[in-house]
């Protein structure tokens, strides 16, 4: 394998490690902790429209992985944002 086919191995590899495993641990920890003080609604939000623009990149582009990846991103961090919404201006701890 190329350095640029290990490399190429690596980003695939951490970039859906964030979106399967530590945007769901983060998900329930926010769950079992019912606190999200310390998350940031703007910065997730921002996260999220990049992996908008990903996609809108990728559909540009004809690039399915890009289109794969980055819509797992949108999936996972529209629930994530979901709940930090709920916690921060919703959900009133008694």
């Amino acid at each position: 394998m190329t350095f640029e086919g290990i490399i190429s191995m690596l980003v695939i590899i951490t970039s859906l490690s964030t979106k399967v495993i530590g945007v769901p641990h983060q998900i329930s920890l926010i769950l079992r902790t019912k606190t999200v003080h310390n998350l940031s609604f703007l910065h997730y939000s921002i996260i999220w429209v990049t992996y908008l623009l990903w996609i809108i990149h990728g559909i540009l582009e004809d690039d399915i992985a890009i289109i794969i990846s980055q819509g797992i991103g949108v999936l996972v961090s529209t629930v994530l944002l979901s709940i930090i919404f709920y916690f921060k201006f919703i959900y009133h701890h008694e």
